[in-house]
Parts: structure tokens; C-alpha cells; sequence
């Protein structure tokens, strides 16, 4: 899987180095991508639209997404030095490697930042801030869902303090969805546990019906884990929000 994507990720670089080659250099993305093609690869990408009140941000380890993002963000191309200055939206995307160093571009409003003070227009910059503006709304959305749980959930239920999904909750995932098809689950958070004979897990999704235009949803996934560690779908609970 993480060798496919660094060959998808391959792929558009040279697509995009026509329209890109700028804002590649100027940004420091081609010396990201000179480490993916090393072998390295995008582990996780944080993302944030400004300070203070206004501050929204999401993160994520989703391959689909950060190949979204790559794609989107390489589309970016620059123009003009701009004078002037904005102090209420201060964009920033930061992409993890996994070599544990990090790639990070900025922006001041519209405008792309190099350093602490210069400043460029930039075109084709639509699709990039139309995909974060949807994954921060996504972002904001689990975290409604998160807390709705939380206070409607019998008291059966311990509530996770860490919503990551962790490596140990993956796998549990995994056993139970294994040669589950015609949806696609993506788990989004770890919701909580409920000890009974083995352990009953909670898991915020978002489910999409394998076919072209479906619209994603989300559901909380029920999973029995039992001693012998086999795991089973309890419940598919849809959630209109």
C-alpha cells in the first residue's frame, strides 16, 4: 500500500512539474519530492486556516486525502511580488515524512509566503482551498459527533480520552470488516470500549456505498472483539447530521 502510493504520488509530480515548477522551488516541495522518491513517504498533513478565534485545522494520515492534497496543492502556480499585508488569515499545510522531517508552505490570505516577509499572488489555488475548506468541515463534524456520544452514551460505555485510531484498534477493525464488501468504512475515531466477555468497541466512520458519485456518510461501527481475539460487526448505527 505505502509503496503504491509513493508511486501514485510519482506519477503526479512529473504530471504536475509543468504547472508547478515555481512554486515547487520557491516552496521547498521538490526537496520533498526528492525524498519520496528516495523511498520516503507522506505519513500524515496538518493543516490550518489561521489564529486565534478564526482557527480552523484538521489532520490526517488518509492516504486518498494527502494525495488530494499533494495533487491540488502542486496546481498552485505563482505570479506577481505583492506589497501589501493581512493579519486575520494565515493559512499553513504541513506535511509529515517519514523520515521524521516536515515540509511546511504558508500563506497570508491569498497570497503565498516565502520567509517572513515576502509575498506572491497565486492562481489555480480554487481546488486546494475548496478541498481543505470540506475537510475542515469534516474535521468539525466528527468532533460534534465525538461529543454527542459522549453525553447521550450509557454509562456501560468508557469513553475514549484519545480519539486516534490506534494500530490496536485498526487491527480489531480490520479482523472484523474483513470480506465486508459493497461499502467502504474509513474509520475517522475511536469513540470508546464497553468490557463484557471480551470487549465491545465504538468507531466513528465514514461509510461510502462502492459506486460512482455516492456521497460519503457517517455511521458508528460496533465491534465485538472476543478473547480469542476473532471480531464481529454488532451494529451499524447511521447517524443524520
Amino acid at each position: 500500500m505505502k509503496k503504491l502510493f509513493v508511486i501514485m504520488l510519482s506519477v503526479m509530480f512529473v504530471m504536475s512539474a509543468a504547472l508547478a515548477e515555481d512554486f515547487q522551488s520557491m516552496t521547498g516541495m521538490d526537496v520533498l519530492q526528492s525524498k519520496l522518491n528516495d523511498g520516503n513517504i507522506i505519513e500524515k498533513v496538518y493543516f490550518t486556516n489561521g489564529y486565534g478565534f478564526s482557527t480552523s485545522e484538521f489532520t490526517t494520515d488518509d492516504p486518498e486525502e494527502i494525495s488530494l492534497l499533494w495533487t491540488a496543492l502542486n496546481k498552485i502556480t505563482v505570479k506577481n511580488r505583492v506589497e501589501e499585508s493581512i493579519t486575520d488569515w494565515y493559512p499553513t499545510i504541513v506535511f509529515y515524512l517519514s523520515d521524521g522531517t516536515q515540509a511546511i508552505v504558508s500563506f497570508e490570505a491569498n497570497w503565498l509566503c516565502i520567509g517572513a516577509t515576502d509575498k506572491y499572488e497565486i492562481e489555480n489555488a480554487e481546488e486546494f482551498w475548496d478541498l481543505t475548506a470540506s475537510l475542515v468541515q469534516k474535521e468539525e463534524e466528527k468532533e460534534k459527533i465525538i461529543l454527542a456520544w459522549k453525553e447521550t452514551v450509557d454509562g456501560s460505555w468508557e469513553a475514549a480520552t484519545d480519539s486516534a485510531i490506534t494500530d490496536e484498534i485498526r487491527a480489531v477493525f480490520d479482523r472484523a470488516m474483513n470480506g465486508f464488501v459493497g461499502v467502504k468504512y474509513v474509520p475517522a475515531a475511536y469513540l470508546g470500549m464497553k468490557a463484557a466477555a471480551g470487549h465491545s468497541h465504538a468507531i466513528l466512520c465514514q461509510a461510502t456505498t462502492v459506486y460512482p458519485g455516492a456521497v460519503p456518510c457517517w455511521v458508528i461501527l460496533y465491534l465485538s472483539e472476543d478473547p480469542d481475539g476473532g471480531a464481529t460487526i454488532q451494529d451499524i448505527a447511521e447517524l443524520n447530521w
